[in-house]
């Protein structure tokens, strides 16, 4: 989750350069359990293992498989200065393969409900469109690498949309650490916009995850953001959740995180969601 200013506001999927940049690399590119989830969306591989980017900041290297789409839904509820949100279908999109390391992406806009000082106001987040390629894979030695280009369209409810293009991009790493714990980590970039101007943010991420069973895997993350809007200086984050899966194409999830300094700090979040894939 990325923050603006004072609230917790997501800004989904990753963060590199546009969508348009996004779509030559997609051409050129051209946990069956949740213990595959700590490993395998760690490692990153060819295998169809199941993996969601969904819950946490980081989203890890792997890609829906050729033969499959996936369908990832979430709520949120963000509290922090003197507002609170109810973001519904928030960090959700749906997964298109185009090769066996290269996915399309379209992003779900979230309705919101947003309540403050000034009264409160309710409409939809903008669309978002985006690209994933692993163009390295793992091996004992080294993770996989991954890049996300991602870009929004200015198609959001006047209260609630960015009115404004805001490319961005991020480079995922992953590596199993051991067949239950995984550890990956991002590096983004997003030329984003709020109410007062436009402004480069950066951020680094790092997470940790553990498959506590065949079904059920838990992780922890830290994330650091350059700004968290145009007049507003940086932040540090934590967040940790737990998945778990009812069948081998079905995750549910439960996540929270708070903001630990800057602008952000003392304000927090829920959420929950479910991924499914056919």
């Amino acid at each position: 989750m990325k923050k603006d200013g004072n609230n917790f506001v997501q800004m989904r999927p990753g963060i590199m350069l546009s969508f348009i940049v996004g779509f030559i690399c997609s051409v050129i590119g051209g946990a069956a359990y949740a213990q595959d989830s700590a490993a395998t969306k760690s490692a990153g591989n060819d295998a169809p293992g199941f993996s969601a980017e969904r819950p946490g900041y980081t989203n890890g290297t792997d890609t829906v498989p050729p033969g499959s789409y996936q369908v990832e839904l979430g709520y949120t509820y963000a509290n922090g200065g003197g507002t609170w949100q109810n973001r519904y279908f928030d960090g959700s999109q749906i997964r298109f393969p185009i090769n066996t390391r290269t996915e399309w992406r379209i992003g779900i806009p979230a309705y919101v409900t947003s309540h403050g000082s000034d009264g409160a106001t309710t409409g939809f987040a903008d669309l978002g469109l985006s690209v994933k390629w692993r163009f390295l894979e793992a091996t004992p030695q080294r993770p996989s690498l991954a890049i996300i280009l991602n870009t929004n369209l200015p198609t959001g409810s006047r209260d609630i949309g960015s009115h404004y293009f805001q490319p961005s991009s991020s480079l995922q790493a992953a590596y199993a650490l051991s067949d239950k714990l995984g550890l990956s980590g991002s590096l983004t970039y997003s030329n984003s916009r709020d109410s007062d101007a436009r402004f480069n943010q950066f951020g680094l991420s790092a997470n940790l995850g553990y498959a506590v069973t065949e079904k059920m895997s838990v992780f922890g993350e830290v994330y650091w953001l350059s700004k968290t809007g145009a007049s507003s200086g940086g932040a540090n984050f934590f967040d940790g959740g737990t998945t778990y899966m009812i069948d081998p194409k079905t995750q549910l999830d439960l996540n929270a995180g708070v903001g630990l300094s800057g602008d952000a700090k003392n304000g927090y979040f829920i959420g929950a969601g479910v991924v499914r894939r056919w």
